[in-house]
């Protein structure tokens, strides 16, 4: 089992470098991991942080010491997913990528939701949605570490409902059930969902 965390920062620096992460497991074990910006000359590390926790099936909490100082307990519990952790506030399932800046009338016209389905799929399936004005938009597909393997641009389009079919990663030999990340980004908002691939 595993959890993955986005950290994103407010009063430290966004990008969250310097945070120190513990995440205690069911049997009360801690697993530490911290945000760094490389570990060797010339190097980069990813800002996701993916921490194995063995065969444990929970989480019992996990504690954030941000470098603004603040001590931070996040409740969550469910392992095996992506977190994204905001600095002082609350934390949302999925891997969220950085607010696009828009006018207070695009944003508004943000969809609220969106849908996959079916979901798990084999084979096609189709992203749905509502919005209020036309809006362009884009849809990207990322691995479980967080590479972005594909995008595809729906353009403005219309108001109103939306069902649009999705081009899936090409699946090239895997074996089992592979996990996405879907999501759909425009204007000031941007949203992600879990896809599963069955072969």
């Amino acid at each position: 089992h595993w959890v993955g965390l986005k950290l994103i920062g407010s009063s430290s620096n966004r990008q969250a470098i310097g945070a120190k992460v513990m995440v205690v497991d069911e049997n009360g074990n801690p697993h530490y991991r911290e945000v760094v910006a490389g570990q060797s000359w010339a190097s980069q590390s990813t800002s996701l942080l993916h921490i194995g926790l063995g065969q444990a099936s929970a989480i019992q909490e996990v504690q954030i010491s941000w470098p603004s100082g603040l001590k931070q307990l996040v409740p969550l519990h469910a392992p095996d997913r992506y977190y994204t952790i905001t600095e002082g506030g609350a934390f949302v399932e999925g891997i969220a990528l950085d607010a696009l800046t828009a006018s207070a009338s695009m944003q508004a016209a943000a969809p609220p939701t969106f849908g996959i389905f079916p979901n798990p799929t084999s084979g096609t399936c189709f992203l749905e949605f509502t919005t209020t004005q036309p809006i362009p938009l884009h849809i990207r597909f990322f691995d479980v570490l967080g590479r972005l393997l594909s995008a595809q641009s729906l353009g403005a389009g219309h108001a109103g409902k939306h069902r649009i079919p999705l081009n899936l990663p090409p699946q090239e030999g895997a074996w089992g059930a592979r996990l996405f990340w879907v999501q759909l980004s425009g204007p000031g908002f941007q949203q992600t969902k879990r896809l599963i691939l069955l072969p």
